[in-house]
C-alpha cells in the first residue's frame, strides 16, 4: 500500500453492512481452498487474539454424524425421527426457554 491508500481497516469503514458481508463470504471460501473444507479453520486477529472457529459445511455435517453416532440407540431414534405433519413450530420451546423450564424444575426438586 502507499501513503495514498487507505489501510484495511479503513477501508472496511467505507463499506455497506451488504458489501462486508459479502467480502467476508468471499473470504471465508477463499481459506476453505487454502486451508480445507473438511476441518475446522481457527480465526485470530493480527495481534493473536482467538475470535472462535469457521466451521465449513462438510465439517460440521461431518461432527453432526459423528455426535449421533456416539448417541444410545433409543436417543438416536427419537432425535433422528421426522417431525409429524401437523408439527407446529409456534407450540414449541426454544432451546433458551427449555433451559430456563429445566433451570426451575431443578431449583424446585431441590
Amino acid at each position: 500500500m502507499t501513503a495514498t491508500e487507505p489501510s484495511v481497516p479503513e477501508l472496511l469503514r467505507t463499506l455497506s453492512p451488504e458489501a462486508k458481508e459479502e467480502l467476508l463470504i468471499g473470504l471465508l471460501r477463499e481459506l476453505m481452498q487454502i486451508q480445507g473444507a473438511n476441518g475446522e479453520i481457527p480465526l485470530h486477529t493480527e495481534t493473536g487474539e482467538f475470535l472462535g472457529c469457521f466451521l465449513p459445511p462438510a465439517a460440521v455435517a461431518a461432527r453432526n454424524e459423528e455426535f449421533v453416532a456416539q448417541m444410545p440407540p433409543k436417543v438416536r431414534e427419537a432425535m433422528t425421527k421426522p417431525l409429524p405433519p401437523d408439527f407446529d413450530p409456534d407450540n414449541s420451546y426454544t432451546v433458551e426457554e427449555a433451559d430456563e423450564i429445566i433451570r426451575q424444575r431443578n431449583q424446585r426438586s431441590r
